[in-house]
Parts: structure tokens; C-alpha cells; sequence
């Protein structure tokens, strides 16, 4: 797998049951992300299948030759942004329950819930600041 390299922007907030990671992930399909868990590594990855030829490559512009004048064979072909492959890891502490770990993605939002073991919920107070 070709890494490309950025990753997708990601969120992650703890809240009081689970952690919940957000990827900004638009442009993929679901069936390209792979999550894997090994003991206490979350693995998200994304492999794209690009085609290598040069009009796959952004800004990359064919230009036809001229005949009398006339342009002829007028092809251009460009990208703003394309989804690469990526793979980025996450350790994650014992507080998580690996065997409730959900994942969506939708509308370019990919979701991961990571549950929090039970009588592991957050517990809160305020301090006053002197």
C-alpha cells in the first residue's frame, strides 16, 4: 500500500461511556477503510487503487495538437484533491471495550465508538482556581 502524505483530519473526544474518533474522510468508500485491533493498537487504514497513468495526476493537462488553427484532441483532466492511501495508529488504554467497537461512515465521516469498559465512566469535578 502506497501511503500518501497527509492523513484525513480526526477528532477524538472522550466522553463519560466512550471515546469517539471522527474522521474528515470524504471521497473514500467505506469498503476501502480497514480497522484493525492488536492487543492495545487501533489501526485505521484507507487503501485507494489508483491507476498510474498521467492524466490520474492532479494538474496534469493534455493539450492537442494544432491543425489549421484549430485545436484538436482538447483533453484536461484536473484534481483538487484525490484520496490517497493512509494508515494512521492509535494506542489505546485498558479502559476500553474491545468487544463493543462500532464503526460508520457516512457523508464523508468515518466513526469510530470506543466504548469504555463498565465502572471505567469519567468522573468530574471542578476545581476553583485561586
Amino acid at each position: 500500500m502506497q501511503k500518501r502524505m497527509g492523513y484525513p483530519p480526526v477528532n477524538i473526544e472522550e466522553e463519560d461511556d466512550r471515546f469517539v474518533l471522527e474522521f474528515f474522510a470524504a471521497g473514500y468508500r467505506k469498503e476501502d477503510f480497514m480497522i484493525t485491533l492488536a492487543d492495545d493498537m487501533l489501526t485505521v487504514s484507507a487503501k485507494v487503487e489508483n491507476g498510474d497513468t498521467a492524466h490520474d495526476h492532479p494538474g496534469h493537462h493534455h493539450h492537442g495538437r494544432h491543425r489549421g488553427g484549430r485545436r484538436m484532441g482538447w483533453h484536461q483532466r484536473m484534481h483538487s484533491f484525490k484520496p490517497g492511501s493512509f494508515e494512521r495508529d492509535f494506542i489505546l488504554s485498558e479502559k476500553i471495550d474491545t468487544e463493543q467497537l462500532e464503526a460508520t461512515y457516512t457523508d464523508g465521516l468515518l466513526r469510530i465508538t470506543l466504548p469504555k469498559k463498565a465502572g471505567m465512566e469519567t468522573t468530574r469535578s471542578e476545581i476553583q482556581v485561586d
